[in-house]
């Protein structure tokens, strides 16, 4: 029973940012930056509803989903608002990466690996590219000549946040729960990014 509604929780939740970012785009009159990083970076939250998970088929059923649907959104533009007008893959690596993440996390009973790498991956790469766009005009990286120094350090600082407030909070004996100030932290994050995007 648990799994299952892990499973609602979390359908519901990513439809609800999909759902969200649609309208967005609608305001905005196509796909903008701002939707897809919408997505891009709310969809990282899923991570809190992991723990509700104690079977590997229902952790590994809610990301293996989407990269299905991802698959077809990319060939058949199902879901405009986390698309780019070009072929990128980033929507589906986006899906395989929670899927190994979250299966692994599970299978080796290392509840912090999801978190670390879900969580860097969708805010420190989405609020770089953010940040980046918007205030990176040096671009020194003859190996990556479209990543700005702004973005690269705000990958660094995002990454040293993310994995020392994860550390601090597995470090309790209890661990991390889906309850209490976790779903506020969720809330929290959600809304300050929400409209952080809305004012970029």
């Amino acid at each position: 029973m648990q799994n299952m509604i892990g499973i609602a929780l979390s359908m519901a939740y990513i439809l609800l940012v999909l759902a969200v970012a649609t309208v967005i785009a609608r305001i905005n009159k196509g796909a903008t930056e701002k939707s897809r990083k919408l997505v891009h970076i709310l969809v990282g939250n899923w991570v809190f509803i992991t723990p509700m998970f104690t079977e590997l088929w229902a952790v590994l059923l809610v990301p293996f989903s989407f990269i299905i649907i991802n698959s077809l959104s990319l060939k058949y533009k199902l879901i405009p608002a986390m698309e780019r007008n070009d072929d990128s893959l980033g929507t589906v690596y986006y899906a395989i990466s929670m899927f190994v993440l979250s299966g692994a996390g599970l299978i080796l009973g290392w509840k912090t690996l999801p978190f670390i790498g879900l969580l860097i991956m969708a805010y420190g790469d989405g609020l770089a590219a953010i940040a980046g766009k918007r205030w990176g005009l040096s671009k020194p990286f003859s190996f990556a000549p479209q990543k700005t120094l702004v973005g690269s350090a705000v990958v660094a600082v995002a990454a040293f946040i993310i994995t020392a407030g994860c550390i601090f909070a597995f470090a309790s004996p209890a661990q991390l729960e889906v309850t209490g100030w976790p779903m506020v932290l969720v809330i929290a994050a959600a809304t300050a990014v929400f409209f952080l995007l809305l004012l970029s």
